[in-house]
């Protein structure tokens, strides 16, 4: 049985560091992706119904 080159495994490490930072920053953006879509929904639901009691 060989044992890897340290270089190779040093390698391996950082390119699991750095799938998993990406999955971390894909994880943040869905985040505030979901919070801006729900805050513009809530504010085009408040203008209509501000916009139905004003004209009634």
């Amino acid at each position: 049985m060989s044992q890897q080159d340290p270089k190779d495994l040093q390698e391996q490490m950082s390119m699991r560091k750095r799938r998993a930072e990406k999955k971390r920053e894909e994880a943040e953006h869905d985040s505030h992706s979901m919070t801006t879509t729900i805050f513009v929904v809530i504010m085009i639901l408040v203008i209509i119904s501000s916009a139905v009691f004003f004209t009634s």
